[in-house]
């Protein structure tokens, strides 16, 4: 755990993204009640990093999802349970937006948001 949060700090400590222990607890990673946009902003990069979105359609989708939870149509709770699932059950994933994707649009929709999960288009994966 240790060297984990060694190699976390070398990779995001030297930018001033993310610290290790922002990554490593999610009971933290979350925006606070002040609703500053500047809290947003940090919760949207750190999502970005954790989830190693890579194309701007994946990062557009971050963006939307954080837009939901700003104008408070989706609860952050959701965002972070799903977060979580794939960082639990697939650890060793390269790109765990898919999962985070996949089981946020699950979870609305058990929740009856079905319809505030903007659309993703997978697609874009076979260009």
């Amino acid at each position: 755990m240790a060297r984990l949060k060694l190699i976390l700090l070398v990779c995001f400590g030297l930018a001033g993204v993310l610290s290790a222990n922002q990554i490593l607890q999610a009971q933290d990673f979350s925006p606070p009640p002040d609703s500053s946009n500047a809290r947003y902003e940090l919760y949207e990069r750190q999502l970005n990093a954790i989830l190693k979105t890579r194309r701007d359609e994946e990062k557009l989708f971050v963006k939307q999802v954080v837009d939901q939870v700003k104008k408070n149509r989706l609860p952050v709770k959701l965002v972070n349970t799903s977060f979580e699932w794939g960082r639990k059950n697939r650890p060793f994933t390269k790109y765990p937006f898919v999962y985070f994707e996949r089981v946020l649009r699950l979870q609305a929709k058990k929740l009856g948001l079905k319809n505030v999960i903007p659309p993703f288009d997978y697609g874009i994966y076979s260009q």
